[in-house]
């Protein structure tokens, strides 16, 4: 008989055990941990977190609490077959990135798969006002912390470096925002992209705006340069394999 597949999601302080809670609700005969830097009412030996919550646990997930998004995995080699994120570049700083992702390799099963998801602080065709904006308010908060603005630019040669092979990725275009005009059905269906867009945005980069300042889609004329030049969010999900 075949062991349970065993997932492992890093989180950040914003998402929780959420990402993770729905991952074990879908895949009931796996093992999911979500590792998170947070700690609330840790426990003394296992290091997991108890945070309270209004709906119960699935069963079959749980939280490792690890002290520094750079510490090492507290599992053994060979471990999971499949490890993801959603927050590696708001979480790992630069100097970190090879150890955490060779952490990774060591933790997966031969043939396993590690899963990272990407959004560029700065979108892509970016106007001169957009620019200015994420530039004064945005990117130099995420260097000063030793973070990545643009991952997407490195990911994949990480992964080659961390020894993962058969790299791919997945990249999707999300319009930052909706144009008028157009079939009533279409038109819902930008305005969907457009919110997922945003939201995943600002959930990465909410903790590092500076001065409390309002997004730069609530800017109109921001929003009409987005439009004109054709704005997206470059959002990138990023395969390895370890062989």
């Amino acid at each position: 008989m075949s062991s349970p597949a065993r997932v492992a999601r890093p989180s950040t302080n914003v998402a929780g055990p959420a990402d993770g809670w729905v991952l074990a609700a879908k895949y009931p005969a796996s093992t999911v941990h979500t590792f998170s830097t947070a700690s609330t009412d840790r426990g003394p030996q296992t290091g997991s977190s108890r945070q309270s919550y209004s709906w119960p646990a699935p069963t079959n997930h749980c939280t490792s609490f690890i002290p520094a998004s750079d510490g090492f995995f507290p599992f053994p080699d060979n471990h999971f077959d499949v490890i993801t994120s959603r927050a590696f570049s708001t979480t790992v700083k630069s100097k970190s990135w090879l150890f955490v992702l060779q952490e990774c390799h060591r933790c997966l099963k031969p043939g396993g798969w590690l899963e990272i998801q990407s959004l560029d602080a700065l979108p892509s065709r970016p106007g001169e006002l957009l620019t200015a904006w994420a530039e004064a308010r945005l990117l130099s908060a995420i260097d000063e912390c030793g973070l990545v603005a643009r991952p997407s630019k490195k990911i994949l040669d990480y992964f080659d470096i961390a020894g993962l092979g058969d790299i791919k990725s997945c990249r999707i275009a999300l319009p930052v925002v909706a144009r008028s005009g157009g079939a009533p059905e279409q038109a819902d269906a930008v305005k969907v992209m457009v919110q997922a867009g945003r939201h995943y945005y600002s959930e990465l980069y909410a903790e590092f705006l500076k001065g409390g300042a309002p997004w730069w889609w609530n800017n109109k004329t921001i929003r009409q340069e987005c439009e004109k030049e054709g704005t997206m969010f470059g959002f990138m999900i990023s395969f390895g394999r370890k062989d």
